[in-house]
């Protein structure tokens, strides 16, 4: 009876060991598959008074064309000089004066700005100086004399030669009163213009 009771005893124990060193198994719990979150569209704002929006929402709207403004023509005059050259001019700037071949264009706002058929004068050295360049205007070089008073240093005359001396003109004044900067730059413009068209009408 011992015996059975012992050999009993080793079973019980033998057992709780055994379920003891099982592994404990706990229910799996199924989480929900989380899905990345979609952004929303933003329409975009419409100008219906903008035509640059209004190609950006619909490619295929045409721009609206800008209309090209023309630049005034200003119809130039010309006058014809000894040696057959032509200098052509804003008849709205310029006056001409005096008799053909020898015509002056005398500026309008400024009487003492004069363009002479000549290429300068007997000068009194004492009061007088003059300084002489080349300066290419387009495809044509000058030479350009500078006078200027000595005392004031104001220029009084101006003179342009080309074409190896055979045409030649001036900007002065029969008083050798000073030259002023406008009274300059409406030179340079008409010999600009001038040499463009190449001295012809």
């Amino acid at each position: 009876m011992k015996t059975i009771l012992k050999i009993s005893s080793i079973f019980i124990i033998f057992s709780l060991v055994i379920i003891g060193c099982q592994p404990s198994l706990s229910p799996t719990v199924n989480k929900p598959i989380e899905k990345p979150a979609t952004a929303l569209p933003v329409e975009q704002e419409k100008k219906p008074n903008d035509p640059i929006a209004t190609a950006m929402i619909n490619p295929t709207a045409k721009a609206p064309e800008v209309p090209v403004v023309e630049e005034n023509k200003v119809e130039l005059a010309t006058v014809e000089y000894a040696s057959g050259f032509y200098i052509s001019y804003d008849p709205a700037i310029w006056q001409k004066e005096g008799e053909k071949p020898y015509y002056d264009l005398k500026l309008k706002n400024e009487e003492t700005c004069i363009l002479h058929y000549q290429f300068g004068h007997g000068m009194d050295f004492e009061q007088f100086d003059v300084v002489s360049f080349d300066q290419k205007i387009g495809s044509t070089t000058f030479t350009i004399s500078r006078y200027w008073r000595r005392s004031t240093g104001e220029n009084i005359l101006y003179s342009y030669v080309w074409d190896n001396w055979n045409h030649y003109f001036s900007a002065e004044n029969s008083t050798a009163l000073k030259l002023s900067d406008n009274c300059l730059e409406q030179v340079d413009e008409v010999i600009r213009i001038s040499e463009a068209k190449g001295f012809k009408p």
